[in-house]
């Protein structure tokens, strides 16, 4: 094997090392995806112009008391709690797309994930379904509430939904870039197997590599560390029981964050490799 193919090689395997690196921080988002998600954006946009129609006629109902304020208040809040349910909905579906397309979540939790999002949809949807059929403000606020209590419980998957996402993109990352330092590791084997003096390195060289290779390695070991902390945080969220929020999801995109920042600095470090390689002696 002669050094300038080894290089082309090594080369070669930084292109792809820049694509994870690019990847891991800004995921490439679908056209499904995309569509799904600027949907939520107008419904949300729709609720929130509702919103303020329903804050309007609830201020002519608490200053008029009249018949006609009345049911202008309860009309327009059908509508913002309508406005409201849809835009939840279409929220949850933009998940469940982003959720689709994620890449390093078990099959089975993503599985688990995606029937619970479903389920939470189709209450939604139904709620919404029923608002129509309010004849007065009672009614209407308590179909308000029922909203309400629901949305407390949507915590647990849409946190964890999130979580996985996260997580899951920092496994992808490790796991491609671990694919290409192994990938190194065998050629610099060849390397110094070679016993041809124009296609050998000096031990000097092969010392300063092996102690690019040495940190490369002990920071992939940090970064599996980080993500083991991570899978014990994601390990509290309970779907069955509703049990997870906000604090667990922090926890796992920290420690997520940090496995994505060491397997950064062996990337640095496989470049030294790559440099060392490519400068003569």
């Amino acid at each position: 094997m002669s050094r300038k193919f080894l290089v082309m090689g090594l080369a070669s395997l930084f292109l792809l090392y820049g694509f994870l690196l690019t990847k891991s921080g800004v995921q490439a988002q679908s056209n499904d995806y995309a569509s799904v998600y600027q949907t939520y954006v107008e419904s949300m946009d729709k609720y929130k112009t509702a919103h303020e129609d329903y804050v309007l006629k609830r201020a002519q109902y608490l200053r008029f008391k009249t018949q006609t304020s009345a049911s202008n208040a309860i009309d327009s809040t059908i509508v913002m709690l309508q406005a409201r349910d849809q835009a939840t909905i279409d929220y949850l579906k933009s998940l469940k797309a982003r959720l689709n397309e994620a890449k390093g979540i078990d099959d089975q939790v993503k599985n688990e994930l995606r029937i619970k999002l479903d389920e939470e949809i189709q209450w939604f949807g139904e709620h919404k379904a029923k608002l129509s059929s309010a004849n007065s403000l009672e009614d209407v606020v308590a179909d308000s509430n029922l909203a309400k209590t629901e949305f407390g419980n949507l915590d647990s998957v849409i946190y964890q939904s999130l979580s996985e996402i996260a997580f899951g993109k920092t496994v992808d990352y490790q796991s491609r870039l671990t694919d290409i330092l192994n990938t190194i590791k065998d050629k610099i084997s060849k390397i110094k197997n070679e016993q041809r003096e124009d296609y050998s390195f000096s031990v000097e060289k092969l010392q300063t590599i092996d102690r690019w290779l040495f940190e490369s390695e002990n920071h992939l070991d940090r970064s599996t560390q980080k993500q083991v902390s991570a899978q014990e945080f994601l390990a509290r969220f309970n779907l069955a029981a509703r049990v997870g929020g906000p604090d667990l999801y922090s926890n796992i995109l920290l420690n997520s964050n940090d496995s994505k920042q060491y397997i950064r600095e062996t990337g640095t470090y496989l470049k030294e490799v790559v440099r060392e390689i490519k400068t003569a002696e």
